[in-house]
């Protein structure tokens, strides 16, 4: 199995995108807390993303 593949997003495997943004975000956020950067509207975009992913993960196993 090649490490690139056409068919998945930027020709990666399937979850690595996910995991990027994923990454991202905590980063982010970590990088924030620890600088003194108290943004409200950070706070609510993380809350928002934790609840949709797993809102998302709960949907799918629902439907297995």
């Amino acid at each position: 199995m090649p490490f690139f593949d056409s068919t998945k997003p930027l020709g990666l495997p399937a979850g690595s995108i996910r995991a990027i943004i994923a990454l991202s975000v905590i980063g982010l956020t970590a990088y924030s807390y620890l600088n003194g950067i108290n943004s409200e509207a950070l706070a609510a975009l993380s809350g928002a993303i934790i609840t949709f992913y797993f809102k998302t993960r709960t949907d799918q196993e629902a439907s297995k």
